[in-house]
């Protein structure tokens, strides 16, 4: 589900909710229209089950522990 509210400086932010999605997507736009045009073509890929790679959840890397031994 998205949603847009006008923030007090004058832009907008798109907030939008989906079982797809990882975690919730939060972004910010000049006018209502450019956030509303996102937010339709998003939720319109969701509904289809296609997640943006973008927005997908990056996995961290696994530290390793390093040795002076491993160094030379």
């Amino acid at each position: 589900m998205a949603s847009i509210k006008k923030l007090p400086s004058g832009s907008f932010q798109l907030s939008v909710k989906n079982r797809h999605l990882p975690k919730a997507l939060w972004a910010t736009f000049d006018s209502f229209e450019q956030a509303d045009a996102y937010g339709k073509q998003l939720e319109g890929l969701l509904a289809q089950g296609i997640v943006p790679a973008s927005l997908l959840e990056r996995t961290t890397p696994t530290r390793e522990i390093w040795t002076v031994a491993r160094c030379f």
